[in-house]
């Protein structure tokens, strides 16, 4: 496999995962995600992409903010995203994202992203948390020029198909293309 497609997950198995590929979804995904203009974030947008994300609820950040002392509470959503990483509630990568406002580029499918992995000429690669069973994969996002050669996404599927039948601990496992 090329650089990049071999990551070990959290409990040191190896995962891979590509959610509901379509070259369409993909070119829509990765235009929002690469071009959207970043614009100053208040506090208000803040919180409300957390809550959107699926990163946390509601309750959960008023407790966050309400279990500060009154002098310690964050005047600017910079140091909010600070207290919260502190607190491992969010990543490095999903406070960038959301003090960039693209909350929407944290979101794959059922899968929450957590981290860019690495970036390539066919690609990005990134650690996502599936909403629902929390197993932790990584996921591969072709790149627009990429998913419109159907040369290359017929190459990306036999790598899955290769990939999906093979089981050893140090190979990567696909989980759905």
């Amino acid at each position: 496999g090329r650089t990049g497609d071999k990551l070990p997950a959290r409990d040191g198995a190896t995962a891979f995962h590509t959610a509901d590929y379509n070259p369409r979804n993909v070119r829509i995904w990765v235009r929002r995600r690469l071009q959207s203009i970043a614009m100053p974030v208040t506090m208000e947008q803040f919180g409300k992409g957390v809550v959107a994300a699926g990163l946390a609820t509601v309750d959960e950040l008023r407790a966050a903010w309400t279990a500060l002392p009154a002098d310690k509470r964050p005047k600017d959503p910079q140091q909010f995203a600070q207290i919260l990483r502190e607190q491992g509630k969010l990543t490095e990568y999903q406070a960038q994202v959301l003090l960039e406002r693209k909350v929407a580029a944290l979101a794959f499918g059922n899968y929450v992203l957590s981290s860019q992995l690495g970036v390539g000429a066919s690609g990005h690669v990134f650690k996502a948390k599936h909403k629902l069973s929390g197993r932790e994969v990584a996921i591969k996002v072709l790149a627009a020029s990429v998913a419109q050669n159907e040369k290359a996404v017929k190459r990306f599927h036999r790598e899955v198909q290769a990939t999906a039948k093979l089981a050893h601990p140090n190979i990567v496992r696909a989980f759905d293309a």
